[in-house]
């Protein structure tokens, strides 16, 4: 299955994943804080997130080991999973 809307959720996703790395959070912890509930509300934030493009300019920026910016949608439950 292809097109834009299957592009679209396949690159938030990636997105996500890049997010996690570059702040150090323990994917472990994220997955099992809440019984899995965090990391589920996590992808649903990410996919519905109306800043994708600020994201994509921060993570190409190389802010590795930062804060995620104020408009990040999952900042609070990724600062309570960092290593």
């Amino acid at each position: 299955m292809t097109g834009p809307l299957v592009t679209q959720v396949e690159r938030r996703a990636r997105r996500m994943n890049e997010m996690i790395k570059a702040l150090d959070v323990d994917e472990v912890a994220l997955m099992r804080l809440d019984r899995g509930e965090a990391y589920a509300g996590a992808r649903t934030k990410c996919l519905r997130c109306v800043c994708p493009g600020e994201c994509l300019a921060w993570l190409d920026a190389g802010a590795e080991n930062s804060e995620a910016l104020w408009y990040c949608p999952n900042r609070d439950v990724f600062a309570r999973c960092r290593r």
